[in-house]
């Protein structure tokens, strides 16, 4: 289905997956979204010749009038306003926030770039308000699409029906290809939790880390995120200081 952001549009998921939506969403949401800049956003349902064919003055409008929509269905759904500037990717994490049963699991390979942007701070918000966020993976050594002039990264939560950052993430640094990391005694290793090999401090809070030829994991709690990125640990989290 297009992401069009306006409400009848979204409304075809629970048409087109009835079963699924009447269960209060998809045990599993996995996705690669378009790699879509901000300044590039324009409605999915255009051509490129139809697109060169217009003045500019009216593609420009049509982008406009399209990243309100998304924004505006953000907003709505979850009380989130993302910067003018957020990549189409960003909006595809809120539309499998939507999706999700709760508890189900959202697996998406996205350009890194909402770890350090400004409009990353709303994907961050959302992330750890809505899910319980689980695993980044960051390959070091490999980009995982050659033909891809960006850096991505691998981002695994579950759905949280209450926000409440009791979960600790892994920030997971690959250093060799994935088709080579994912072996059985790699993911073994990755979860057995069989404990640290030295500790980090960043701004007085102490993190463990395990490290060996296959990658380096640093586990911080969800509730260190929150409160790091200027949250305040409150009732519902809700109207709480935006994450960084």
């Amino acid at each position: 289905e297009q992401l069009t952001g306006a409400g009848e549009e979204f409304f075809l998921w629970d048409l087109d997956f009835s079963e699924g939506m009447m269960e209060g969403g998809f045990d599993i949401v996995i996705s690669n979204p378009p790699y879509v800049r901000g300044r590039e956003i324009i409605p999915q349902f255009y051509t490129q010749d139809q697109l060169d064919e217009m003045p500019k003055s009216r593609v420009n409008s049509l982008g406009s009038d399209y990243k309100t929509h998304l924004r505006n269905y953000v907003v709505d759904a979850f009380d989130i306003k993302p910067y003018k500037t957020s990549d189409l990717y960003l909006y595809f994490y809120f539309k499998g926030f939507d999706l999700l049963a709760s508890g189900g699991t959202l697996s998406f390979v996205t350009s890194n770039s909402w770890l350090n942007t400004k409009y990353g701070k709303r994907l961050q918000e959302g992330l750890l308000k809505f899910t319980d966020l689980n695993y980044i993976f960051d390959n070091r050594s490999t980009r995982t699409f050659t033909d891809a002039d960006i850096n991505t990264v691998i981002t695994v939560a579950n759905r949280s029906s209450v926000p409440k950052l009791a979960e600790e993430c892994s920030f997971v640094s690959v250093q060799e290809a994935y088709n080579e990391f994912v072996t059985e005694d790699t993911l073994q290793a990755l979860l057995a939790n069989g404990g640290s090999d030295y500790e980090i401090e960043f701004r007085n809070e102490t993190f463990d880390v395990t490290k060996n030829s296959e990658f380096r994991e640093v586990g911080i709690p969800n509730k260190s995120l929150w409160t790091l990125g200027g949250g305040t640990l409150g009732s519902g989290l809700s109207g709480e200081s935006e994450v960084t």
